[in-house]
């Protein structure tokens, strides 16, 4: 087995083996070099995420470094990737192939920098004969299932697509597009089961765009769905609510709306105090810290403070007060539902957060 066979999951394994290495083992190398080799690497084409984390080992062992450390002064610090971050193991590696933290603006980055073949800023910070190599099928697997997208080819860690150039994908449903013959790169972070419906998706927005003339008139009517209804809220005074002890750490609450008919909800963990404007028929900036607001994939466990950055409106429905927070850095969508005894955090996917906070 060499590097070119993890590169192109042609590891000759007749599994992934990542579940068990996780989950079984506190040495994921030794764990990963100790399942069987069923066929001749290099002759069956299996998605292993496994070989993906052996790469990052193998580089660690190599440069002493994990792959987060090397990549962050040679790819991330030159594509002005800010606030990345990375899960390892419990070896200290790097978990390449997934838990990787960079909002959709930092992908795009990535993703043009492929499209660009490794050139930045006219510096050629990869080798361009590398995505030669990488984004041209690789492995045969046009045997594996039944949508188009996922067997129309596999490079070095790049999927080929059946129409529309190659990209990276992650999972439930993160894909960096990048099309050389159209100079695009698209980009998409989702939560979703249904990843070819998003790859169908993609490709009817391409051919779209390219129907389109590009105004700004155009534009604007491609996301006139994404505008929030407006609300016709009775003015709020400021309500201050205790909290009960909850897992965000808040121990008050409160809502009030403004002049502008924006609704302002702040919030305190006892240290500080923060707030959140909430936009009537229209989305509003917002960025706070918090710990365990965010939501996650199930696979991602961060019990820490993060940064929070969204957009929020609110409306009213039944006496209670809708926030909607549609994050700005990763897909979700938090919904946030207060009543006159409670407080309610609701997310829709695949997600670990569903919580309530009881008021006193």
């Amino acid at each position: 087995m060499q590097v070119r066979h993890l590169l192109s999951m042609n590891t000759g394994h007749s599994f992934d083996t990542t579940g068990f290495m996780v989950k079984e083992s506190s040495d994921w190398v030794k764990k990963f070099l100790s399942f069987p080799v069923e066929y001749a690497p290099g002759t069956h084409f299996l998605y292993n995420t496994g070989a993906t984390y052996m790469l990052s080992a193998i580089l660690s062992a190599v440069t002493g470094q994990t792959l987060f450390d090397y990549l962050t002064p040679r790819l991330f610090d030159p594509l002005n990737i800010e606030n990345a971050f990375w899960n390892t193991c419990s070896m200290g590696n790097t978990e390449d192939g997934y838990g990787l933290h960079i909002s959709c603006d930092d992908i795009m980055k990535f993703g043009i920098f492929c499209l660009n073949r490794g050139s930045l800023n006219g510096q050629q910070l990869l080798n361009r004969e590398w995505f030669a190599k990488a984004a041209v099928k690789q492995s045969d697997n046009s045997g594996v299932g039944a949508s188009p997208d996922w067997r129309a080819g596999y490079g070095f860690q790049f999927w080929i697509n059946d129409r529309f150039g190659w990209r990276a994908d992650g999972s439930n449903g993160q894909i960096c597009l990048i099309d050389p013959e159209r100079e695009l790169v698209f980009v998409v972070v989702a939560d979703t089961d249904d990843m070819q419906n998003e790859m169908d998706l993609i490709t009817e927005c391409i051919e779209n765009l390219e129907n389109t003339d590009g105004t700004e008139e155009e534009l604007n009517r491609m996301i006139r769905d994404y505008h929030p209804a407006q609300s016709s809220l009775r003015a709020v005074n400021r309500k201050v609510y205790r909290c009960e002890d909850n897992c965000f750490g808040f121990t008050w609450v409160s809502v009030e709306t403004d002049i502008k008919n924006e609704l302002i909800f702040r919030f305190s963990d006892g240290k500080r105090v923060q707030s959140v404007r909430c936009g009537n028929g229209k989305w509003i900036e917002n960025k706070i810290r918090a710990v365990n607001l965010k939501p996650k994939l199930d696979l991602i466990h961060i019990f820490m403070e993060e940064s929070l950055h969204f957009a929020a409106s609110y409306k009213e429905e039944d006496g209670r007060i809708r926030m909607q927070w549609r994050y700005l850095d990763c897909p979700h969508v938090q919904e946030i539902v207060l009543e006159k005894k409670e407080i309610q955090f609701l997310c829709r996917g695949n997600l670990m957060l569903s919580d309530r906070i009881k008021f006193q």
